[in-house]
């Protein structure tokens, strides 16, 4: 069954998704996405799969230039969260500032939590994943295929 959902969700709308009727296991995945490439496209399919809907929060532009320096997002969070939603594996799309998710999981409390190797269980940050277990909420790491980051593709240049 193929649900239709609206691509890019808002603080105001996230509830509704949240408390969606259908009691589909929902997954969540974070990210930047900054340039997209093979590597995001991969891990977002395969994380996909964990459930029935996939919710990606997506690092605002002041959380990424906190995250990752002065100049960078390369693209702005509108842009980068329209290429996410031209992918069928994606069910939905939320901007956040925050510097952690640990407060969405909390809110959420999605079925699976996915991120990509190279991170570990141990190398998670602390808050998330006690939000992940105090939500009941299974935390997954997706082996990478395509070890590539946007940070190599810029030092290229």
């Amino acid at each position: 069954m193929i649900y239709h959902l609206p691509k890019l969700w808002f603080d105001s709308q996230l509830e509704e998704l949240v408390e969606h009727p259908m009691n589909l296991r929902l997954v969540l995945v974070n990210g930047c996405f900054d340039i997209l490439h093979v590597g995001h496209v991969d891990y977002l399919e395969t994380a996909r799969t964990k459930g029935d809907l996939m919710l990606v929060l997506l690092n605002s532009d002041q959380s990424v230039r906190m995250l990752k320096g002065p100049r960078r997002p390369i693209n702005p969070e509108l842009w980068r969260a329209r290429v996410l939603a031209a992918l069928e594996c994606v069910s939905a799309i939320f901007i956040f500032n925050e510097p952690t998710v640990a407060g969405w999981l909390s809110r959420i409390q999605p079925y699976v939590w996915c991120k990509s190797s190279p991170y570990t269980m141990d190398s998670l940050h602390p808050d998330e994943v006690a939000a992940a277990k105090e939500a009941g909420t299974k935390i997954e790491i997706i082996p990478v295929k395509f070890p590539i980051s946007t940070t190599e593709i810029l030092n290229k240049t």
